[in-house]
């Protein structure tokens, strides 16, 4: 992990509280699972604070059979690309993702 992001975890962690599900780590690279409340928050704290000027992707995986069935996945850098950070967020069926087109612009183009 950088060092620049391992700043960032505690402000992370101390906004959002039991909305961080989990932190894994791997090659380098910092995950953090979600709860659905939690991601617009989140994602507004690493733009407008933190410094995460990119929204690289937005995709999504289908857990089928699975209850919440879906999986919203935010990959952020930042413009030196000192920095990248994936947020998770678990949808079920029934739910919507929060838009984060006021953030970036890129999240609402098809």
């Amino acid at each position: 992990m950088s060092a620049v992001l391992a700043n960032d975890l505690p402000a992370l962690h101390e906004t959002l509280g039991a909305g961080i599900l989990s932190e894994t780590e791997f090659r380098g690279e910092t995950t953090l699972s979600l709860s659905l409340e939690a991601l617009p928050k989140a994602l507004a704290l690493c733009k407008d604070k933190l410094g995460y000027e990119l929204l690289l992707d937005i995709s999504s995986l289908d857990h089928f059979g699975d209850d919440p069935r879906f999986e919203v996945v935010y990959e952020l850098a930042s413009l030196d690309d000192t920095r990248h950070l994936r947020l998770k967020a678990k949808v079920s069926e029934d739910e919507s993702v929060p838009t984060a087109i006021h953030l970036w612009k890129a999240s609402g183009l098809a």
